[in-house]
């Protein structure tokens, strides 16, 4: 065989008009595969060699196959067939028959073996080997269990190519293929067939739209009982990513109109209006005066049922808690003898203090600069002078690391204290496993809690334990569905306490100063100077605002400013696409802050769906992995779960086992497979939702012109905020001035609230 430029094999070149035919052989040789997408170079031995190209994942030498296609000429390399489709062929010869199940193919049978069940069986011995193991047995050579084996090896083989067939003109790759027979085994083909949109309902990653484009490839109806539900789930499911835990029935069909792109016709509506009575027969919706998804409904009801149950109980221990005069008698002891913190409490820390103590669920918020973290501090030094006992918490490893670096106690991540009592799809498991001990629980950043984690936590927490959420509730809510810190303040049924007075210190930064005025939608103050905190970088269009983000990082900001931009600086944007999207930005900024992105892919990267990976990257995990192992550094701890937003560094790259291993910033350290991998990102930038509960020493905001709902005063807000002592901001005074204006983000649509109403 030839040797092979494969970069310009990936460039097949046709041309003239091309004849599609069919031709059969036995694959000789892989030359080339490419791993990620399944693209192959192979030569094949038919009444004539040639050499094949084109996805073709699975095969391999020794496969006798049938090769749908046409001759091309490569500019190069002369004629080659580009194969646009496939299928296994068994051979029909007695020879042929020997020489596959000797060429290794089929572990357990040798060619002497193969000469045996062919001299018995003739020209059907693969048949038999498949379907009659029993009678296979008889050979001798061939026990039982081997023939069974062979059996296996056969049909799964036979299978899992069905299988290829059925979803590589899709796009669907070998990974996600090989996840998909893992999951259904020889009953994969069979499932797709007959219900395409299983695919959806039950392997993870792939969705409705790719489900339907299979489906009408095989010449189902737009519509079919089937594909009309999971339409429907679909914009159900896509409507609560928002945010949202219900909906009306009005906006469903609507949306589900356009998701099943069928016309908007009285008969339409009544076919989805029969689809949804199906679905809530089936129990796959809730309905009431709203839709909803089961387990977010019920997680919602959960939380307000034992917000309630908590609320209303005796305290376990330490009843004379419950009396105001009481606690601030011995708080003002206890400042008197400076038993408090060293900071001076104000009237209104302890006046906030005292109600904390005295209630069995509070909520304390406040902007920046307003002490927060002093009220947290004095509350833990209170409950340990009286012999208690305290846990912290927070949803994210950096915001648990800068709450118990300010308190000077150990704060735990909530999914790392709760030992993850979910499921994949938020539904509760056995809550026995965990059951917090304490008599305080504070949990830091509950803006952030979604419906799923508040309900995990509150479900741990013994009757008789106090609860305190603190947070900035004119942050962005959470990247899951609900609004928990909102709902509780609004329901009026726990004490809220507000701080909001600005200490000295924080009132002199310029980025406290500048918070407030977004949050009261004032344009910020300017102070250009080198030393400010607070820097405008002026960039009218989006390529020279790009521009100015790879030459901050590259050169500015470590040479002028000192600042390493992987371990002192957070890139932050709003939006994921376009040349300011943490996708773009991610791929510039690997290259000039990795030293080992210098080495060719080849030397030092894995490269996964497209995305490189090297050691030293930053990264962030996109979405909750409930089953992911982990361990602690010092290998003392083991648990499972990396959840949506938790952020590392790569520690590892295993090339040859196509996995890496990360450190995440609470220490513990997880491998990932390959298929696991498509969780993971770039995180050198990232979107301001995920930067939520994180502070970093300098952050870097660059905000392009994207929809009105991204540029919003709430969003300004809470990425100013994630800067502790530098903040630049790169975008135009048009950008800025409609950010700041725009006082409407989208209200989320969530059932707490009044729930919490109706059991308090």
């Amino acid at each position: 065989m030839q040797d092979y430029d494969y970069n310009q094999v990936n460039r097949d070149q046709e041309a003239g008009d091309n004849i599609n035919e069919s031709i059969t052989g036995l694959i000789d040789t892989i030359i080339f595969r490419n791993e990620i997408n399944g693209y192959t170079v192979c030569g094949i031995d038919s009444e004539f060699d040639f050499i094949a190209v084109g996805v073709m994942p699975e095969l391999e030498e020794g496969d006798h196959v049938k090769l749908h296609g046409a001759w091309i000429r490569h500019p190069e390399y002369g004629q080659q067939f580009k194969v646009s489709n496939y299928e296994p062929v068994m051979p029909e010869s007695a020879q042929g028959i020997i020489a596959y199940l000797s060429s290794g193919l089929i572990k357990g049978i040798g060619p002497g073996l193969a000469k045996r069940l062919v001299r018995e069986f003739g020209t059907d011995t693969l048949e038999v080997l498949a379907n009659d193991p029993k009678l296979a047995a008889k050979v001798k050579g061939i026990s039982a269990r081997l023939a069974e084996s062979v059996a296996e090896q056969l049909r799964d083989k036979r299978q899992y190519q069905e299988l290829v067939m059925l979803l590589s003109p899709y796009g669907i790759g070998p990974a996600r293929i090989m996840k998909i027979f893992r999951k259904w085994g020889i009953t994969a083909a069979q499932k797709i067939r007959s219900n395409p949109w299983l695919l959806a309902e039950e392997i993870e990653g792939t969705g409705f739209l790719t489900a339907d484009r299979i489906a009408q490839g095989m010449g189902i109806s737009r519509f079919d009982e089937h594909r009309l539900e999971n339409a429907i789930l679909f914009w159900l499911n896509r409507y609560t990513s928002s945010g949202h835990t219900w909906c009306s029935q009005d906006e469903m069909i609507e949306g589900s109109l356009v998701v099943a792109a069928i016309d908007k016709t009285t008969d339409n509506r009544n076919l989805l209006n029969q689809a949804i009575d199906r679905l809530i027969s089936y129990n796959r919706l809730v309905r009431d005066n709203f839709i909803a998804l089961p387990h977010i409904f019920q997680s919602e009801l959960a939380c307000a049922e034992r917000m309630a149950l908590l609320n209303n109980c005796s305290p376990q221990r330490f009843p004379d808690w419950q009396d105001n005069q009481y606690v601030r008698r011995e708080l003002e002891a206890m400042q008197a003898k400076q038993e408090l913190s060293s900071f001076r409490l104000t009237s209104e820390q302890i006046n906030c203090l005292t109600s904390v103590i005295s209630s069995n669920i509070s909520v304390l918020t406040g902007g920046p600069g307003t002490g927060k973290t002093t009220v947290i501090k004095s509350l833990c030094e209170f409950i340990k002078q009286e012999g208690g006992r305290v846990l912290l918490a927070a949803p994210t490893g950096r915001a648990a690391r800068r709450l118990s670096e300010a308190t000077g106690e150990t704060a735990a991540t909530l999914h790392r204290l709760l030992a993850i009592p979910v499921g994949r799809d938020g539904q509760l498991m056995d809550q026995s496993q965990v059951n917090l001990q304490a008599d305080f629980i504070v949990v830091d950043e509950a803006s952030m809690l979604d419906v799923f984690v508040f309900r995990s936590l509150l479900s741990a927490i013994p009757p008789g334990t106090r609860l305190l959420l603190t947070g900035d509730i004119d942050q962005l809510p959470s990247v899951g569905p609900g609004q928990i810190l909102r709902d509780i303040t609004a329901s009026d049924q726990i004490p809220v306490l507000r701080l909001t007075q600005i200490f000295r210190q924080a009132a002199q930064s310029l980025i406290v100063k500048n918070a407030y005025n977004i949050r009261n939608g004032d344009f910020f103050k300017l102070d250009q100077s080198f030393d400010s905190s607070f820097i405008w970088i002026s960039r009218d269009n989006v390529r020279d605002m790009a521009d100015a983000v790879i030459g901050m990082c590259g050169r500015v900001l470590p040479d002028e400013y000192q600042l390493d931009p992987v371990r002192d600086l957070q890139v932050l944007t709003p939006v994921r696409k376009s040349e300011c999207g943490a996708s773009e930005l991610n791929k510039k900024l690997q290259q000039i802050l990795n030293p080992a992105s210098e080495k060719t892919d080849s030397e030092s990267g894995l490269n996964i769906y497209g995305k490189v990976f090297l050691p030293g990257d930053k990264v962030i995990q996109l979405r909750n992995q409930y089953e992911l192992n982990w361990e602690s550094i010092n290998g003392s701890e083991k648990g499972q779960g990396v959840m949506n937003g938790e952020t590392g560094i790569v520690i590892e790259v295993n090339k040859s086992g196509r996995s890496l291993k990360v450190l995440f910033d609470d220490e513990r350290q997880a491998c990932y497979s390959e298929e696991l991998i498509e969780d993971l990102d770039l995180a050198y930038a990232m979107t301001v939702h995920k930067s939520q509960g994180s502070e970093y020493p300098a952050v870097l905001l660059v905000l392009p012109p994207t929809a009105p709902s991204l540029l919003n005063r709430q969003l300004l807000y809470t990425a100013v905020t994630r800067a502790k002592t530098k903040l630049f901001i790169i975008s135009s005074k048009d950008i800025l001035k409609r950010a700041i204006a725009n006082d409407m983000p989208a209200r989320r649509k969530t059932l707490l609230e009044s729930l919490l109403r109706s059991e308090m």
